[in-house]
């Protein structure tokens, strides 16, 4: 068997199995020895991870609004000032040109 030290996270988990509050702070006395600070570290811990145990419990917040937005009423052949839309290439996404086409000016433009 190893005489490896506890570090604070192996004494953590073990005083985490402690149920008995007197039992958790003679086991934390004697893992952490004359560490006074890692004692105070991990009894915070200790107190915190006891109070907010049942936090996953609580019923979760209502949910928030919603935006209704009307769906996108530009579709393939719609024409928009001197431009027409020739094809959708993505949701959101068209590819236009101008009309009638010079076949030299496309670009893409997100609505």
């Amino acid at each position: 068997m190893s005489n490896k030290p506890l570090d604070e996270e192996d004494i953590f988990k073990a005083a985490c199995k402690i149920g008995a509050a007197e039992a958790r702070a003679d086991y934390l006395k004697q893992a952490c020895g004359d560490d006074r600070a890692l004692t105070d570290r991990l009894a915070a811990l200790l107190r915190v991870h006891d109070e907010e145990q049942s936090f996953l419990e609580s019923p979760p917040h209502a949910p928030l609004a919603t935006l209704d937005v009307p769906p996108i009423a530009e579709r393939a052949g719609t024409i928009i000032g001197r431009y027409k839309l020739l094809e959708q290439i993505a949701e959101g996404a068209w590819v236009w040109s101008t009309w009638p086409s010079s076949g030299s000016q496309s670009a893409a433009r997100s609505p």
